[in-house]
């Protein structure tokens, strides 16, 4: 049975700086990573993850941002939320049916 164990943003947060400040230390960057995460109680691609969204939302990564990522998650649940009043209410009676979000929503009012 796997363990599951949030760590607090306090946690997280120190870790992640606690691989920068110590990087000269180690002679890569994972060992680095895997020398932390086993001082916090964290699995070493835990460490890794989360150092990695960091450099994302500090601008050091391409690729999404944490509040990009949440936009994300909250436009696809309003998606979903859309999607299933459609249903619903008859649906579309073409097999395969492309509507926008606007023409779902405007079709929903």
């Amino acid at each position: 049975m796997r363990k599951s164990t949030k760590f607090s943003p306090e946690v997280r947060e120190r870790a992640v700086r606690l691989v920068f400040e110590h990087r000269a230390e180690h002679e890569s960057e994972w060992a680095t990573i895997v020398s932390i995460a086993g001082k916090i109680g964290c699995a070493a691609q835990t460490l890794h993850t989360w150092v990695r969204q960091h450099e994302r939302d500090t601008g050091q990564r391409e690729g999404l941002t944490t509040a990009e990522q949440q936009g994300e998650r909250g436009s696809f649940r309003e998606a979903l939320v859309i999607k299933a009043k459609w249903r619903k209410s008859g649906g579309c009676a073409v097999k395969e049916c492309v509507l926008t979000r606007g023409d779902l929503a405007s079709c929903l009012k």
